[in-house]
């Protein structure tokens, strides 16, 4: 039984140390086209080791590459920024950068998620550069107190369907997705001091499964 903790141990150990090497390996200033797509899973791997100024730097040599790399590709590259800003708790730079990302996606045909005629894609990659940055933007404006901003943005996003979803006739309410975006709503209008707004919103939350939507319910609602 030692003996298989101690094998458990330096697996762990070398599985760290080798993300660590992968992470520390990355030359952000390299930026080309044939590299980005390379480049991008170091800065979103120094994003899930919280190694938030390294994202930002990593970005920003992107960002300022000098080798022509595409509009679409940057405002990927604001999007992390943002994300790494936000956990850093720089809440105006975080909503300054992904506002770049947003205000590109909704000028575009492909990814113009408030076209009434958008289809949700299915699968989860997909959605980390189409539906997840706006989420971001509400949590953003949510964090200014900019609370009627905020809702206008989740109400978009609760507007929008997979096609499977569509096929089926599923409301908003009735996604398991839309869990979160619920939960915010109901702190946004919390902020606005429209508690019983805010409480139908944590109850189509709680019904969907996110739990913290009940301690808000419970603090604040049947009085």
């Amino acid at each position: 039984m030692k003996k298989t903790l101690i094998t458990i141990c330096i697996v762990l150990f070398a599985i760290s140390v080798n993300a660590q090497e992968i992470i520390d390996a990355a030359n952000p200033n390299d930026w080309s086209e044939a590299t980005f797509w390379d480049q991008y899973e170091m800065v979103k791997l120094g994003l899930d080791n919280n190694q938030f100024d390294q994202v930002i730097k990593w970005s920003n040599a992107g960002i300022n590459s000098p080798n022509n790399i595409k509009e679409s590709h940057i405002v990927i590259l604001y999007y992390l920024k943002s994300k790494a800003k936000y956990r850093l708790k720089d809440y105006i730079g975080a909503l300054s950068d992904v506002k770049k990302y947003t205000s590109w996606a909704l000028t575009k045909p492909a990814s113009k998620i408030n076209d009434s005629n958008y289809d949700l894609d299915e699968g989860d990659g997909i959605q980390f550069l189409t539906f997840q940055p706006f989420v971001h933007l509400g949590d953003c404006y949510l964090v200014l107190n900019k609370n009627t901003e905020a809702i206008q943005t989740l109400d978009m996003l609760l507007k929008i369907r997979t096609l499977k979803e569509k096929e089926k006739g599923l409301s908003s309410d009735k996604i398991q997705r839309n869990a979160y975006l619920f939960l915010m709503k109901g702190y946004a209008f919390l902020q606005l001091k429209e508690t019983n707004k805010a409480c139908i919103n944590w109850s189509k939350a709680g019904d969907l499964g996110e739990s913290r939507a009940y301690t808000s319910i419970q603090k604040y609602c049947n009085k």
